[in-house]
């Protein structure tokens, strides 16, 4: 994509992606969920508040929500499925 800035994947945490996972699970309302994955997110040149991290989405038949935390793993923000 036009402006997205190569991230060194070797800065992050990949320890902590399971405690990620667990946290999605316990606070982000989807109760079973029938998908999970994490992005990497990386810096842009376009959007200059974009930093890189990582997003953990979990999904059901409802719809889905999503946290983002830094590439150490500390939560940013979350977003929880409204219904």
């Amino acid at each position: 994509m036009s402006g997205t800035v190569p991230v060194d994947l070797a800065g992050f945490d990949w320890d902590a992606v399971p405690a990620l996972i667990r946290k999605a699970e316990k606070e982000l309302g989807v109760e079973h969920p029938t998908s999970r994955y994490l992005v990497v997110n990386t810096a842009s040149t376009v959007f200059e508040s974009q930093r890189p991290g990582m997003s953990v989405y979990l999904s059901d038949a409802y719809g889905s929500a999503y946290l983002t935390a830094d590439p150490k793993g500390k939560v940013i923000a979350a977003y929880p499925r409204e219904d």
